[in-house]
């Protein structure tokens, strides 16, 4: 099942989830193996796998944001509120070279301004603290697997 060794610390932590919610299925763990997860980390795998997706990305959005200077907050600021057909493109089902693409931008800034802009705001420094401590727990268990 596992490849590379850049796999195993991933196909670990999801064997351990699977041996978590499912408890009668019989894992086949690789050899020398020996370092599992604490339920600490088994909680902020899921919690990361069926948590709020938009208020991570906002928290990791703020948090990458104080680290920039000003001219790359600048930048981005510009991309967010004039996005080219090509970001449209991304979000959206459709080709970023048709003139349909103009057709999603009412959407794009409805979804800016009522649900981006108030989340970005909404989010406490403790929720932020909380969120970022778990990804920091579940990065640093995932790189101490070997």
């Amino acid at each position: 099942m596992v490849e590379t060794d850049q796999m195993l610390p991933g196909t670990l932590l999801a064997m351990h989830l699977i041996k978590t919610y499912w408890p009668n299925i019989e894992i086949t763990w690789p050899v020398g193996t020996h370092l599992a997860p604490t339920a600490e980390i088994l909680q902020a795998a899921k919690l990361a796998l069926l948590g709020d997706h938009d208020r991570r990305v906002e928290v990791m959005f703020r948090g990458t944001l104080a680290t920039l200077p000003i001219k790359e907050k600048a930048r981005i600021l510009r991309e967010r509120l004039l996005p080219t057909r090509h970001t449209v493109g991304t979000i959206y089902p459709v080709n970023p070279n048709s003139w349909r693409a103009y057709g999603y931008y009412p959407h794009y800034y409805w979804r800016l301004w009522t649900k981006q802009i108030p989340r970005y705001f909404n989010i406490s420094s403790e929720i932020r603290g909380q969120e970022l401590k778990r990804l920091e727990q579940l990065r640093g268990w995932l790189k101490s697997v070997k």
